[in-house]
C-alpha cells in the first residue's frame, strides 16, 4: 500500500507537471528559429547550451529555463537529499531518468528522451535527476 499517492500527493505532482508543461510551451515558442531555404547550406554545430554525449547527440544545458525550472541535473548523486526524497516508496538515492516514467533509453547510450523536457535534439542523463521524478510502472 505505499505505492498508493494521497489525494494530496497527487494534486502537488500534477501541480508540478501542469506547471512545467507551460513553461515548455513558453521555451518552445522562445527556442524556435526560422528555417533555411537553402539546401546548400549545413550546419553541423550543437546548440548553445548542451555538452557533448557520445555520438554527438548533446544532453540539455543546466542552464535551460526547462531544465532550470525542473531542478533538472545530470547527476542525482550531485542532488541535496533535503530535495531528493523518497517517493512512491523509492528512496531518493535510487532515483534516477533510469527508473523514471518519462525517461525512455536512446539505443542502449547513457542518456535518452523526457518527456518533461520535449526539447528537439536535447537529451537527458540516466543518471540524473529532476523533481517530477515518478516511478516507473
Amino acid at each position: 500500500m505505499s505505492d498508493i499517492f494521497s489525494r494530496r500527493d497527487v494534486i502537488k505532482q500534477g501541480a508540478v507537471v501542469v506547471g512545467g508543461l507551460s513553461l515548455f510551451g513558453l521555451a518552445a515558442c522562445k527556442d524556435k528559429k526560422p528555417k533555411s531555404t537553402d539546401a546548400t547550406t549545413t550546419t553541423t554545430t550543437a546548440p548553445a547550451g548542451g555538452s557533448a554525449a557520445g555520438g554527438g547527440d548533446p544532453l540539455i544545458g543546466l542552464d535551460h529555463p526547462t531544465a532550470k525550472s525542473l531542478k533538472y541535473t545530470h547527476d542525482a548523486s550531485t542532488v541535496d537529499s533535503s530535495i531528493r526524497v523518497a517517493k512512491s516508496g523509492v528512496p531518493g538515492p535510487e532515483q534516477n531518468c533510469t527508473n523514471c516514467q518519462f525517461y525512455k533509453q536512446v539505443d542502449g547510450k547513457e542518456y535518452g528522451t523526457c518527456q518533461l523536457i520535449p526539447v528537439a535534439g536535447k537529451h537527458v542523463a540516466g543518471k540524473g535527476w529532476c523533481v517530477t521524478w515518478a516511478k516507473k510502472a
